[in-house]
């Protein structure tokens, strides 16, 4: 973990590299980082007309990053009052 703080201190102190991506899907790892840009996932199907499967997939996914946020915004005081 040390390492990893420093490699990563370093890479933010370079003046040659102007952007760094943790990779972080949330906030909850040690990747976490103060500074984040919201970067979107983009789905293309090249047949014409799309396909179900696309449409149901696509739909799914904003489903689950749905429901994931609502349980991380109900679950988080939860555990907080549990803790005390």
């Amino acid at each position: 973990m040390l390492l990893f703080e420093d490699y990563t201190t370093a890479l933010l102190a370079d003046p040659t590299i102007a952007y760094a991506d943790s990779c972080a899907f949330d906030d909850r790892s040690f990747m976490a980082w103060t500074e984040k840009q919201i970067i979107g996932d983009f789905w293309f199907d090249i047949r014409e007309g799309g396909s179900l499967r696309t449409q149901v997939l696509g739909r799914a996914q904003i489903g689950y990053r749905t429901l994931r946020e609502l349980a991380k915004n109900y679950s988080a005081p939860m555990r907080r009052a549990l803790r005390h």
